[in-house]
């Protein structure tokens, strides 16, 4: 089992295009390797283009994509990208599995905890640098 996240960028339009990420998808890991490496909005294009994938890795090329597997995902708004990826799927109990969502805006990456697991509301949006610096600041107490 892995933390899955959902990666998008908030195009020109307001619209977000987002791709999936199976594994690693915690702030130490997927967010770490966002904002280290995915820091210009031509290499977040790059990556959304490859689809989704089982992990992230440093490049595009170093990605482990699920090839042959549906491409980028749109959603109309930050909002509507956000509340799909934290709710219920159907009638039953099969709730969305993502657990975080990460997005590309005016160059800064966000992130939003789903909760999807304790079913609660997703968290509000935090920047994946305050975050990793919490958890930094953590390690060295």
């Amino acid at each position: 089992m892995g933390t899955r996240c959902m990666i998008g960028k908030r195009t020109e339009t307001g619209s977000v295009s987002a791709v999936f990420c199976h594994y690693d998808g915690y702030p130490e890991g997927v967010g770490a390797e966002l904002l280290t490496n995915y820091d210009a909005s031509e290499k977040v294009d790059a990556l959304l283009a490859g689809g989704p994938m089982s992990s992230l890795g440093p490049t595009p090329e170093e990605t482990d994509y699920y090839n042959g597997e549906d491409g980028v995902e749109t959603y109309a708004s930050i909002d509507e990208y956000l509340r799909v990826c934290s709710k219920k799927l159907g009638d039953g109990e099969d709730w969305s599995d993502v657990e975080y969502v990460y997005l590309w805006f005016n160059g800064l990456w966000l992130f939003a905890k789903t909760n999807v697991f304790n079913r609660k509301p997703p968290s509000l949006w935090g920047t994946v640098a305050q975050e990793i610096s919490r958890y930094e600041c953590e390690d060295e107490e």
